[in-house]
């Protein structure tokens, strides 16, 4: 089983139902498989070989889906990248990749569909190995070294049922993607609307906001997925009418990391009929695991694992710890990766892939504290970054919040809290807010104003500039 069985039954079976809708048109199931078969083939007469590794830029477009998809039916290897992609990060990506091809055509009006009766011919025994490498996911580096991540058809899949077991997905869903097609996350949401049959509607962030609330109303979009970052944007601009743009979807869906329970408050309360989910995962992993609008406010909760995903809670010395203990999260399932293409091995000496986030159980939930790297240790007691954030957060005079350590000569480390003010903001009110809501060593040393928390390309606050800004 893979997706692109999915995609050729739902070609024969499914003929008509809307598949993908972008700036450049939109697609039926068949059109996409026709499109995709007549691109493989393409790619065969150009001698390409299975195995091949053929680098795509991704645009949030229907060409580039084609280019994805068809890269995969023709047996090679599809390595998605960012279209800004610099010459410095292309240059790694080739020097570790065999047969590199960069493809870089996205005029959906230059690809050719096949023929009805190609389409008609094309037999399930045609489609590619389930163990062949399908694709190629490099992370941004943000966090360290760019590195290149395995999957096959058959942890692909997994990963995609893994997403399902956590979000209902109907066949009349259209789904608005708008985080970039090259995050992991994003291509499994894809991947998961061709196994449901259901449609995937593509566009390039939030911004400008004008024209996403006209694409949800113009597309006829019934469920979006956002990273937590767009969503705020959203939230904070009140000169759109968000109720009535909410009140069109049956659910949001995000992902990239944890969501901050006042974003779930404040969305439900424009919005309360809407479901939310948040996914937790990795490019390594896939969905690991996932939290449902009946758990969507605990703090701290990123849900259950999901069904293909075992989750332990370990030590430093890999030993599990009891529920309601501090311990990297670790985790095994189908979903995993094969393997980095650079050969660097990350599995313990159980066979586990051990994260760097740090997490505990209770009564068979996971719970978030943050990144290894991430946590802020004053004289051995840990602070959550996003715990501080979630208070800070809801102080009416700021937009946004992210907390960062700072090194310090006698605790070691001690927090320091950056906020985006809104008009009439003062230091010393915010400074009693926080008194009042948050423990003594959780209280920030410093505040500094700036005027936007800067993310990561999929969409995370990306602390290490931070700690780069307090270092300057």
């Amino acid at each position: 089983m893979s997706v692109l069985y999915h995609l050729l039954i739902n070609a024969k079976n499914h003929p008509n139902a809307p598949a993908i809708i972008a700036d450049d048109g939109e697609v039926s199931y068949f059109e996409l498989f026709a499109y995709t078969l007549e691109f493989a083939k393409n790619l065969k007469s150009k001698n390409a070989k299975i195995g091949d590794k053929i680098v795509i830029k991704c645009y949030q477009n229907i060409a580039f889906c084609v280019a994805f998809l068809g890269t995969q039916l023709a047996g090679c290897t599809a390595v998605p990248v960012e279209p800004d992609v610099t010459d410095s990060r292309l240059d790694i990506i080739k020097s570790e990749l065999v047969d590199f091809k960069l493809f870089d055509q996205y005029n959906l009006s230059e690809f050719a569909m096949a023929k009805s009766d190609d389409v008609a011919k094309f037999d399930l025994n045609d489609l590619p190995s389930a163990d062949n490498v399908s694709e190629i996911l490099y992370t941004t580096g943000t966090t360290g070294r760019q590195k290149g991540i395995m999957h096959s058809f058959t942890t692909q899949f997994c990963a995609v049922e893994n997403l399902l077991s956590i979000i209902d997905t109907p066949p009349n869903t259209k789904t608005l993607i708008t985080c970039p097609m090259n995050h992991a996350f994003s291509i499994r949401r894809f991947y998961a609307s061709i196994v449901t049959v259901s449609c995937t509607a593509l566009c390039k962030g939030v911004v400008p906001l004008q024209k996403f609330h006209e694409l949800l109303k113009e597309w006829e979009i019934n469920a979006a997925v956002f990273a937590p970052s767009a969503l705020g944007i959203i939230l904070n601009e009140s000169k759109f009418d968000i109720k009535s743009s909410f009140e069109r979807l049956n659910y949001i869906e995000f992902a990239g990391s944890y969501l901050q329970s006042n974003l779930v408050t404040n969305t439900l309360q424009i919005a309360s009929h809407l479901k939310i989910y948040n996914v937790f995962g990795s490019s390594e992993f896939g969905c690991a695991t996932g939290i449902d609008e009946a758990i969507n406010n605990q703090k701290g909760c990123i849900g259950r694992p999901t069904i293909h995903t075992k989750v332990y809670i370990i030590d430093d010395n890999g030993n599990e710890l009891e529920d309601g203990k501090y311990g990297y999260l670790a985790l095994s399932g189908g979903s995993f990766m094969l393997g980095y293409i650079s050969g660097e091995n990350i599995l313990n000496k159980n066979g586990i892939y051990v994260t760097q986030d740090i997490c505990y159980k209770k009564n068979g939930l996971i719970y978030f504290i943050g990144r290894d790297s991430d946590v802020i240790n004053i004289g051995g007691l840990k602070v959550s970054p996003d715990d501080v954030e979630d208070i800070a957060n809801t102080y009416p005079l700021i937009m946004k919040s992210a907390c960062v350590g700072k090194m310090h000569k006698l605790a070691g480390q001690v927090p320091v809290l950056f906020v985006v003010p809104k008009n009439g903001f003062s230091a010393d009110e915010f400074y009693k807010f926080l008194k009042t809501h948050l423990q003594t060593h959780e209280f920030p040393k410093e505040i500094h104003q700036i005027d936007e928390i800067p993310h990561t390309y999929n969409g995370k606050i990306d602390r290490k500039k931070l700690r780069n800004i307090l270092n300057e």
